[in-house]
């Protein structure tokens, strides 16, 4: 506890039991809430507060300090006090409160919430008022580093143009093999030509049948034909000239 004069705020949570000199309760598992030496307790909601003995009638004030001007302020549903190297938490139903350090809060509690700090411990006895927050210069924010434009053709495009050029170029190559080959069909079939065996033969040239044929019936020419009584003449056949 601060050698500070107590005065009317808000009461602090310690694990484990209030000092000696506190006034105090337990409120949850080994957590208690305490006003320091000259003050009284009293609760109010989920505030608990601290009153000097001779203003015990103003329960239900609202404050906006701790009881102890060392203790730091937190609030969530309700304030609370804690140390100042500690931070103040409470459950999911914000039913509880408890103060730890950042490593305890870290493993023992780290299934709680964190709450809100009100304000920082003052040291003046006089100082009523949390202090005004210091104006920080807002960092230079840090050019990021600009991504390389992302090509606007797709890779995926690329690939199909690619694969659609190749079918492209085997359809085309295997029309024009088709082509060729159909042309070297009808020029093989126009330069053969079948021969007629009843055209250009010797018979056709030259056969004496039909001549003998024509002269079967007689070896009279018709224009000599013998008449009666005159002895016949025989036609003489044609002879081949050499």
């Amino acid at each position: 506890m601060s050698s500070e004069t107590p005065r009317e705020g808000y009461a602090i949570r310690r694990d484990g039991g209030c000092l000696p000199d506190e006034d105090g309760e337990g409120t949850w598992r080994e957590w208690h809430t305490c006003c320091p030496s000259g003050t009284v307790k009293k609760d109010y909601g989920d505030n608990s507060q601290c009153y000097l003995k001779s203003d015990q009638d103003k329960s239900g004030a609202v404050f906006s300090r701790c009881a102890d001007p060392s203790w730091s302020l937190w609030e969530e549903a309700g304030f609370f006090c804690c140390e100042p190297n500690e931070i103040g938490f409470t459950d999911e139903k914000r039913d509880v409160y408890g103060c730890a350090t950042e490593a305890t809060f870290k493993t023992k509690y780290k299934g709680y919430i964190r709450a809100k700090s009100h304000d920082q411990p003052s040291t003046s006895p006089t100082s009523t008022a949390a202090p005004p927050p210091t104006a920080t210069a807002p960092k230079p924010s840090t050019p990021k580093p600009t991504a390389p434009a992302e090509s606007s053709t797709n890779v995926g495009g690329i690939v199909g143009g690619v694969v659609g050029g190749v079918c492209g170029v085997l359809i085309i190559l295997a029309i024009v093999w088709f082509l060729l080959r159909r042309r070297r069909s009808r020029a093989s079939n126009s330069q053969y030509v079948p021969t007629d065996p009843k055209k250009n033969s010797p018979a056709e040239l030259y056969d004496p049948a039909p001549i003998r044929n024509e002269l079967a019936d007689s070896y009279y020419a018709p224009s000599v034909k013998p008449s009666v009584g005159q002895p016949p003449v025989r036609q003489e056949e044609p002879s081949e000239l050499p």
